[in-house]
């Protein structure tokens, strides 16, 4: 009997493991991921390849990318970025949130301005190096590359930890890695490096160990231990890695490594606080979407201005920004172990542009507000109500607003010689198709799987059909005469600027004439129509093909008319 009970409780344990497992497996959080890519000098960057799982977005002018509610099941997130002729770089979420606000920066391949990276054609049998300006470097031994090619490509990149932009540009979460224990620990860097071989086929691998030098800053040089640890970074795992230990060699660190990829030589802590607080202008307001430097991380404001960020307990660290033209940097710690420090940051009077994206049936739906003046500083925002406000300078007299909704993407030129603390653009609209299409904006890439039926396999090619990228259309713009169909031009120009709030504006004047002529009223949409409708209540039909709207008169000719580019 007592084995039976035990046989029985075997049985019931065994199938709660399995129902509960089951519903975990099937629980689904809609998350929403947003950002800005930038190259190191904080330009946005354009044409960045963005990737969660198998889904994927392209940058445009702004740097800006959005996957909007998302089905995730996973308990965290890793978003990678690649771009051509730039080191790749990726962010770990271990708990993301309904919005996730992040920025990252690229490191390009090559020299830079400031020194920090460099290129070397070197011989695979003989071997070679690349140095960067302050002394570190890549060193390759003959034939430890493997290759068949005479030459390849060394590029390095070294990047000191007190450069502003290091949160930025260090891969994973906040320097969270594993040590050589196996336990988790905050990485306190000393530097970062970025280090790529390829030949013309494309990266290499090492066949043997290569070293790598680290330079020491003049002012160290005496102070440092004898020995650095470290840490390769884990695209996998979204962690740093122990690896090694560096050791002094005076006026630089010596280390030696079987493979490349982003590395970084510090020391393993494993004991930290929180700094936390809020961001706000000299009115009281809430800056959004603000870059704040904690320590060698960054943070990023939420819609209320507040920030948190880890750091190493018992090191003195800095807070700063640099906010719209001029820096803040505030020195802070040590604090204990698991200690919460508050530390609100106040910046001078803002202008805060305000607007409201809506959809063709002018009703408010979510979107990106990125805004830019010309300097490599920018507002960006993701709104999940269609209701944004971003910050600028009151000195800066013009800028440009990017409404972005999936592949529809509106730019507007705001204006702002008086210094006016507050600017309302009002309703920004955007037609897309559907909520439905909209989410499809993101491309996601099936996986094959050759062990299905053929009535699976066909199934799934019809599904792949319906989720193939709609036909979005974003007519807000300005639309010229191109041609007619009896190939006669009898105007000097003709065109219609059709506007983000439902309106547009016809304008044109025939050849030989001082006259000109038009109409003004309402558009919309309707599939692949252009529909206006003038103040007097008369409709004309265009339909929409790539760049062009296309009408067809009473009497056959057809006219065309391209958008600007």
């Amino acid at each position: 009997m007592k084995t039976k009970k035990h046989i029985i409780i075997g049985i019931a344990l065994f199938s709660f493991i399995m129902h509960t497992s089951c519903n975990f497996e099937q629980s689904t959080k809609s998350l929403t991921f947003s950002g800005v890519v930038t190259d190191i000098n904080n330009y946005p960057l354009e044409g960045v390849e963005v990737r969660i799982e198998d889904y994927q977005f392209i940058t445009g002018q702004t740097g800006s990318f959005l996957f909007d509610e998302l089905g995730f099941v996973k308990e965290n997130a890793m978003i990678s970025f690649e771009k051509d002729n730039y080191f790749s770089n990726s962010v770990y979420i271990s708990n993301p949130e309904e919005i996730n606000q992040i920025q990252v920066a690229l490191v390009p391949h090559g020299k830079t301005d400031d020194g920090f990276g460099a290129r070397a054609s070197i011989s695979v049998s003989n071997g070679g190096e690349v140095y960067v300006r302050d002394g570190s470097a890549v060193i390759l031994a003959p034939g430890s590359v493997s290759s068949n090619e005479t030459n390849i490509i060394a590029n390095f990149s070294h990047i000191p930890s007190n450069d502003y932009s290091f949160g930025l540009l260090a891969p994973g979460e906040n320097l969270k890695g594993i040590n050589q224990n196996g336990e988790e620990i905050m990485l306190y860097a000393y530097s970062l490096m970025f280090i790529e071989l390829s030949d013309t086929k494309g990266k290499v691998n090492l066949k043997s160990d290569a070293s790598i030098k680290i330079a020491i800053d003049e002012q160290d040089i005496g102070y440092m231990p004898d020995k650095m640890e470290m840490y390769s970074y884990n695209t996998e795992t979204g962690l740093w890695q122990f690896e090694s230990f560096a050791t002094n060699q005076g006026d630089h660190y010596l280390a030696h490594t079987s493979h490349f990829s982003s590395w970084a030589a510090g020391i393993a802590v494993n004991q930290t606080a929180i700094v936390k607080g809020r961001v706000i202008d000299r009115s009281g307001r809430p800056i959004k979407g603000q870059i704040v430097k904690v320590f060698q991380t960054k943070a990023i404001t939420d819609n209320d201005g507040y920030y948190k960020a880890e750091v190493p307990a018992n090191q003195t660290f800095v807070v700063g920004m640099n906010y719209k033209g001029f820096e803040i940097r505030m020195d802070a710690g040590p604090l204990a172990n698991k200690e919460v420090y508050v530390l609100d940051l106040s910046v001078p009077p803002m202008t805060m542009i305000t607007g409201v994206i809506t959809g063709c049936d002018r009703q408010n739906i979510s979107g990106q507000a990125n805004l830019t003046w010309g300097e490599p500083e920018f507002s960006n925002q993701y709104t999940k109500d269609g209701n944004f406000e971003l910050s600028i300078p009151s000195a800066v007299k013009k800028s440009t607003l990017t409404i972005s909704v999936g592949d529809s993407v509106v730019k507007q030129e705001i204006l702002n010689p008086d210094k006016k603390t507050e600017i309302i653009v009002g309703n920004i609209n955007m037609c897309v198709e559907s909520k439905e299409n909209k989410d499809r904006t993101i491309k996601k890439e099936p996986v094959e799987d050759n062990t299905k039926t053929d009535k699976t396999q066909v199934d799934e090619k019809e599904k792949e059909k319906e989720v193939q990228k709609p036909q979005k259309i974003n007519v807000v713009g300005t639309y010229d005469f191109d041609s007619r169909s009896d190939g006669q031009r009898l105007v000097n120009y003709h065109r219609y600027t059709i506007n983000s709030n439902g309106s547009y504006q016809e304008d044109y004047n025939p050849i030989g004439s001082t006259y000109v002529g038009g109409t003004k009223g309402t558009w919309k949409v309707d599939g692949n129509q252009l529909i206006f409708t003038t103040v007097g209540g008369s409709i004309e039909t265009y339909s929409i093909q790539g760049p062009m709207i296309i009408r067809t008169n009473d009497d056959g000719l057809v006219f065309k008319f391209r958008k600007r580019n």
